[in-house]
């Protein structure tokens, strides 16, 4: 009989959630209230809603990650990144990708190192490949 209880190693984790909300500031909104950063790491957002600004709506527990560009006016967001700010700064960084339509980091941490990319992909065509 085993003296002491055996315990499972957790596993490291990253939790990602990805929606399309078709620039609605109504679903951001609802999103952005249901989204735990408890539970949550990463929020992949395409067809974001957008102010007279050009910003993007979000609270103060996420830092927004826009595509390369964004500001430029040639072509409109489509797609965009929210990191839970309780992640470290260190962890992560934004990867220079140059569309509007793709924006992507890179993390690395207990897993390992990955790369996440938040894309909006026309179905009429494939520029954003």
């Amino acid at each position: 009989m085993y003296d002491t209880l055996v315990q499972k190693p957790v596993l490291p984790r990253l939790r990602i959630v990805n929606c399309n909300v078709n620039k609605s500031i109504d679903a951001q909104t609802d999103l952005l209230q249901r989204m735990d950063p408890e539970e949550w790491d990463v929020i992949c957002i395409q067809e974001p809603c957008f102010d007279w600004r050009d910003t993007t709506r979000a609270t103060q527990k996420w830092s927004v990650v826009y595509p390369r560009g964004h500001n430029n006016k040639v072509k409109r967001t489509r797609s965009l990144i929210l990191v839970n700010t309780m992640l470290p700064t260190t962890s992560w960084k934004a990867l220079a990708v140059d569309s509007a339509d793709v924006v992507g980091i890179q993390m690395v941490g207990e897993y390992g190192a990955i790369r996440i990319f938040s894309i909006y992909n026309n179905q009429e065509d494939d520029a954003s490949m």
